[in-house]
Formats: C-alpha cells, sequence, structure tokens
C-alpha cells in the first residue's frame, strides 16, 4: 500500500469500534457491511473492489444503511483517489453520491463526516471544509485510528505538520503500530526510524510490496537513489496490476541518477499501461520528466493532471513534494499552487 493509503493498511480495531451499531440493521446487510470493511481496511486493488461489492449489497439490502453508505464512499475515495486504479471522473461521483446520502441518514455518524471529508478533500479540493469535516469526525469518535490517520496526511498536506504530529501521536497512543513509516518520517523527519520501521515491515512480510514502496520513498526523499531503485527493483514483481506510482517513481528515479534510457523506459512502460485499458494519472509522467530535470515536458504534465483534478494532483503536489524538487522553483508550478489555495502552505 501507498503512503496515501495508509489508514487502510494499519487501521486497527479503533476502526472497526467506530463502525458499532447505531440502530437496528438488516442482520444480511450488516453482515455484507462487515466482509466489506475487512478487505476495506487491507487495501489493494483486488480488496477494495471485493469491499465495493459488499458494501453496495449491503445498501441495496437496507437501503437506510448510513454505515454501508459511508463505507461504500470511502472505497470509492480510496480506489480512485489513493491509489491509481479509476479515473476521477469513475470514482468520485460514486464516492460523493455515497458520502452524501451516508450524511443524510445520520448527521451524528463519524464514518459518515470522514468519507465527506475525503470528498471534499479529493475531489472538491475544499481545504476548509474537509478540515471541518475531519473534526466533526474526531468529535464524534476521537478513538478511530482511520480518522486519525487520515486527518494526519490532510494536516501533512496542507503544511500543518505539528497538527499533523498531534493526530499521529494520538493514533499511536492507541495502537504503536498504528500509522505509516513514510508518514512518521514525513512529520518528523526521522529518516533512521522510518528506515527501519519498513525493514521491519519487509522482515515480517517479504511478500508485501507495501514495504518495499515505502523504503523506496524514504530512500528518494534522502537522496539515496541507487538504494530507492532496488527497493522498487524488488517491489514491482511482487505486483499484480497497480504498479503505475512504482513505475513512474522508479522512472524518477532513474531520471535522478542520470540513467536517462532507463528513465524514458519508465515512461514508455506507463503508455503501454495505458493502452491496455488502466488509467494512468497525467501526473506520474510529471514524476519521470521532473527525475530528467526536463521542466517543460514535466510541467506540462502537472498542468495535465491539476485541469482534471488528476491522481496525484491536488495534495499529491504536496505529498510527494520532494519528486517536484527539480521544478519547485519555476514560477509556473507556483501558479498551480497558488490556484490550489496551497501555496501559502508550502
Amino acid at each position: 500500500m501507498k503512503p496515501t493509503r495508509v489508514f487502510l493498511l494499519l487501521a486497527t480495531a479503533a476502526a472497526f469500534a467506530a463502525c458499532a451499531e447505531r440502530a437496528a440493521v438488516d442482520p444480511a446487510a450488516e453482515e455484507q457491511y462487515q466482509q466489506g470493511m475487512a478487505v476495506y481496511l487491507e487495501g489493494g486493488e483486488a480488496n477494495l473492489r471485493q469491499a465495493i461489492e459488499h458494501f453496495t449489497q449491503a445498501v441495496e439490502i437496507d437501503t437506510t444503511f448510513a454505515r454501508g453508505y459511508a463505507g461504500l464512499s470511502r472505497a470509492y475515495a480510496a480506489i480512485g483517489g489513493n491509489y491509481n486504479i479509476l479515473a476521477p471522473e469513475e470514482s468520485w461521483p460514486q464516492a460523493k453520491s455515497a458520502a452524501d446520502r451516508a450524511l443524510a441518514l445520520d448527521e451524528d455518524l463519524a464514518d459518515a463526516h470522514l468519507a465527506h471529508a475525503y470528498v471534499l478533500a479529493g475531489r472538491d479540493w475544499d481545504w476548509a471544509g474537509a478540515d471541518m469535516a475531519y473534526q466533526r469526525a474526531l468529535e464524534l469518535d476521537s478513538t478511530n485510528a482511520e480518522i486519525l490517520l487520515g486527518y494526519a496526511w490532510f494536516l501533512y498536506g496542507t503544511g500543518r505538520l505539528d497538527d499533523a504530529s498531534v493526530m499521529l501521536a494520538q493514533a499511536g497512543a492507541l495502537e504503536p503500530s498504528a500509522g505509516d513509516p513514510f508518514l512518521r518520517f514525513v512529520v518528523t523527519g526521522d529518516a533512521d526510524e522510518a528506515i527501519d520501521a519498513a525493514n521491519a515491515l519487509i522482515a515480517s512480510t517479504p511478500d508485501n510490496p507495501y514495504g518495499y514502496w515505502v523504503l523506496a520513498l524514504i530512500q528518494t526523499w534522502e537522496g539515496d537513489y541507487a538504494a530507492a531503485a532496488q527497493a522498487l527493483q524488488q517491489q514491482i514483481p511482487l505486483m499484480d496490476g497497480d504498479v503505475v506510482d512504482e513505475v513512474a517513481l522508479l522512472g524518477f528515479v532513474y531520471g535522478r541518477m542520470g540513467q536517462e534510457a532507463n528513465a524514458r523506459g519508465m515512461l514508455q512502460r506507463l503508455d503501454r499501461v495505458a493502452a491496455a485499458g488502466r488509467y494512468v494519472s497525467p501526473v506520474l509522467k510529471g514524476w519521470i520528466y521532473s527525475g530528467l530535470g526536463d521542466r517543460d515536458s514535466a510541467l506540462l504534465w502537472v498542468q495535465r493532471g491539476y485541469e482534471v483534478q488528476a491522481h496525484r494532483s491536488g495534495l499529491g503536489l504536496r505529498i510527494f513534494g520532494a519528486l517536484f524538487e527539480p521544478i519547485r522553483d519555476d514560477p509556473r508550478f507556483s501558479r498551480m499552487l497558488e490556484e490550489m489555495g496551497l501555496l501559502a502552505q508550502r
């Protein structure tokens, strides 16, 4: 799982506690919901598709099931916003519709406000509205790890590191393993601790690609491009399908290493993936061109992503900020951040 997937893989029993029954629900709908939550929290394309199926069945069985709609919204937000699986025009309308329905059914449901926060931040780029939705979710359920970690990512992305650190600490107090090594790294700046945590994750689950992804990200941020390339080369063969972020990051790393042919090979690989019918965000090509030092091409592709609010645009321009260091001082990049309301929060 990738950085913006943190609360899906590592959420703990606190996330399930927030799903406690609030009103009489058809037992068959509740069963579908619980099955959906189990795979939703695991993350990954196959799991999220299964989660969407379970949540859809839950709300078809019981059309007044607010938690079911909140789960459905968050699953669509994850598969389209945190993952590079569905295009924004496919995922966000579903996420918004389900979040709106959940809130209409139960305004006091924390998960409904969390779903609303995901939509406001990921679809609408409404930072003030998303902030209020996260705060309301926490007022209703302050021990929900998914809320705490989702809010921590949002706060980091909007430049509020101190507040992000508070959310991360609260999640850690609930469950020491809660959180994400990359999130802890970008908030605290402690690379050694984060690398140790990523290596521990790899050692405990060597077939899980996520540990390699986190390790590669941290090493990229630290400028250890050779090590990052090695981690990604180990990760990509372990994956099935959802590899576009990894290919793009590897292309960036190759570019920074001066391996232009390999970097351009990653551009071609993204083209092949897109030609096969899979969604590929324009921003990912921007990553590779940024690594190559080709400012005009990098900004062209990032601009295209910005215009359609693609995957890894929006807060992604801040969360993955190290990938834009080669173009950060270009006024065109600054204008994009300003238009998104993020420039002052750098």
